[in-house]
């Protein structure tokens, strides 16, 4: 029987590779049905079996075959399929396992090499990659292209012959990569960054994401109702991954007491689980708690999936939580964010989609998945995320593991055969703070939201920090909740006055911004202050755009006071000083911006401009002032 499983497992893995998927598929069900006793490593048939029957399934969506969703539930679970996936993890080596000695070595080796020679760069990480127990190389390689890795940072302000060689590279390795292989992925991915981050076009990074992921080939479904059957019970219990503890972690920890609502930290609780390492160790923790309680509960109990370190749980979460996500009508609800994370790309992707509203309305919304917190029935999560892990190396390998749950929610438009996934973009479930610029107030620990719809949203029941100006809004809002439990008075909240200056500026409302910034310059007027020199910088921004050049000057030398080597104040500060016709001291700042930042090609233009300006009117030529910077850009405000 051993041998009959092995064997149908390999006819079901022939049968994908020459495009027979309905007769993988027989083959995969075959091999799991088979009942044998576990073995060593991977030798398990029911568990290969079911990873068999995955790939058929998607074998089938790839083909655009149609599969009912009973149909496939049937299936996956007369088979043990989730029993048998957890036998197969522990058994395969795990992804968290340290590198070899070699791997490490080259990925070292490829990180040093990428700024100067991208393609033995990356051809040093390809070989990394054939130690398959870590993570490294796919992680490194990741965030090389992630805006706020050091490397990326680095890339934007490289010469352009380099990032013309890089985009090169990656070009001709998505051309010689096989179809649907996680290095493919690595490829789309990063040539979407470069797209996006260095070319400023996004739209074609989306376009590139498209048609890469085939997202982009068929129309989403008119309709996108629930597929899986209701929550069972209005109780709820809510799941969260750390490493360690934290005051951000007993802070959930004591509202999730408060409010009278089960939490289970992964990771911490459990001395059983394997510690939180990384992202792909935080979606494998995850995924094993579901199975268990679809092992000893009920598979349409309502679950909460939130973050760890930036999260506060409300009562409304006890007392209104099912009713409001029944009014999603879909199977998981995802937080909103104002931006796609890490990707920027897929923006296109939501507007293909239409799931971006009016721009006039934009500022007021957060359309695009966040997976700091998620709903669903036990059901329907087990199914999404089995559907993430079919993406490959690139998900289970992080540290971008959002990037697959923004491609779940748009395939889950284009088939009846997962659950449908929608994203809370108003606030309706999880108020995320980022960008919240609303009066808010905590009264006998419940926070209530001014402005908000209706008089049910006014009072949330999740609120996730979510990025730089969320976190210091949220330890705001945690000190006003500490204190609402023993003062008869409710505890206002108002966004800080930095950060609100910040999303004022986004929105184009500059005065606005600038009170805002003037107002907190009463309380930051010594450098040792939060956000001093950034916020001396942004004031310059703000008075340089209005083409008060002055002004700008004297912030951007104030900026410079805190921060002598602040590269943007110093190039910011040339550009209106040669406005002003300040050419000596202008060419002295670009230098010392070079001395600084030697492969900033910026710099040395602007240093050019400005030195040809001063040898032209040294021939008492009136073609300096005329002529155009070639990048005198103003550098954009410091956000966090």
């Amino acid at each position: 029987d051993k041998k009959r499983a092995e064997a149908h497992v390999q006819l079901a893995d022939l049968y994908l590779s020459i495009s027979r998927p309905d007769a993988a598929l027989q083959a995969a069900t075959t091999a799991a049905s088979l009942e044998i006793p576990v073995r060593l490593f991977y030798h398990h048939p029911a568990a290969y079996g079911c990873h068999a029957l995955r790939l058929a399934l998607a074998a089938l969506r790839a083909k655009g075959k149609q599969i009912e969703t009973s149909i496939y539930h049937k299936k996956f679970h007369e088979l043990n399929c989730h029993q048998s996936t957890s036998i197969l993890r522990k058994v395969i080596p795990p992804s968290k396992e340290e590198c070899s000695m070699t791997t490490t070595s080259r990925v070292q080796t490829a990180l040093q090499l990428f700024l100067h020679q991208p393609d033995t760069a990356i051809q040093e990480l390809r070989a990394a990659d054939n130690d398959s127990k870590c993570c490294a190389p796919q992680r490194a390689f990741s965030q090389l292209f992630l805006g706020e890795a050091p490397n990326a940072a680095k890339l934007k302000n490289a010469e352009s012959i380099k990032k013309e060689q890089l985009i090169t590279a990656l070009q001709v390795g998505l051309k010689n990569e096989l179809p649907q292989s996680d290095w493919r992925m690595q490829y789309t991915y990063a040539l979407a960054a470069m797209r996006h981050h260095l070319q400023d076009d996004a739209i074609a990074a989306g376009e590139l994401l498209g048609i890469e992921l085939g997202l982009n080939n068929s129309a989403p479904l008119s309709t996108h109702g629930r597929r899986m059957p209701l929550p069972s019970t209005n109780d709820i219990r809510v799941a969260a991954v750390a490493s360690r503890e934290t005051p951000a972690l007993q802070n959930l920890r004591d509202s999730a007491l408060a409010a009278g609502i089960d939490l289970h930290v992964l990771g911490v609780d459990d001395p059983s689980t394997e510690p939180y390492t990384g992202h792909e160790i935080k979606l494998r923790l995850l995924e094993n708690w579901l199975n268990e309680q679809a092992k000893s509960d009920d598979l349409d109990r309502l679950v909460l999936l939130v973050d760890a370190f930036d999260v506060l749980l409300w009562p409304a979460l006890r007392t209104n939580f099912r009713q409001r996500f029944l009014n999603f009508n879909a199977d998981v609800v995802f937080g909103g964010d104002p931006v796609a994370y890490p990707d920027a790309g897929m923006t296109k992707l939501y507007q293909d989609y239409g799931l971006i509203p009016p721009l006039s309305s934009i500022n007021d919304v957060k359309p695009f998945v966040n997976s700091g917190t998620i709903a669903g029935t036990v059901r329907s999560l087990l199914i999404v995320f089995e559907l993430v892990f079919s993406f490959g190396k690139i998900t289970s390998c992080g540290p971008d593991d959002q990037r697959a749950f923004h491609r779940a929610l748009l395939i889950s438009f284009n088939s009846q055969e997962i659950p449908s996934i929608r994203v809370d973009s108003m606030g309706l479930l999880f108020h995320c703070l980022h960008r919240e610029l609303r009066p808010l107030s905590v009264e006998s620990g419940q926070l209530f939201i001014s402005g908000a719809l209706d008089s049910v949203s006014q009072r949330p029941c999740v609120t996730h920090g979510n990025a730089g100006d969320g976190k210091e809004l949220y330890t705001a809002i945690v000190n006003a909740w500490r204190t609402s439990f023993t003062s008869i008075q409710a505890q206002s909240v108002e966004p800080p006055l930095f950060m609100r200056g910040i999303e004022l500026w986004r929105r184009g409302l500059l005065d606005e911004a600038e009170a805002s910034w003037m107002n907190y310059l009463q309380y930051a007027d010594h450098c040792s202050a939060p956000h001093a020199t950034d916020l001396r910088f942004n004031l310059g921004v703000l008075r340089h755009q209005k083409n008060d050049f002055e002004s700008a000057h004297q912030f951007y030398e104030a900026a410079l006071q805190c921060n002598p080597n602040h590269v943007n104040a110093l190039t910011n500060s040339a550009i209106v000083l040669a406005a002003l016709d300040k050419l000596a001291d202008a060419a002295n700042l670009m230098r010392k911006v070079i001395q600084l930042t030697p492969d900033n090609p910026s710099a040395h233009k602007n240093l050019a401009y400005v030195e040809q300006r001063i040898a032209a009117a040294s021939y008492g030529s009136d073609s300096e002032k005329t002529a155009a910077a070639p990048h005198s850009k103003v550098n954009t405000l410091f956000i966090l």
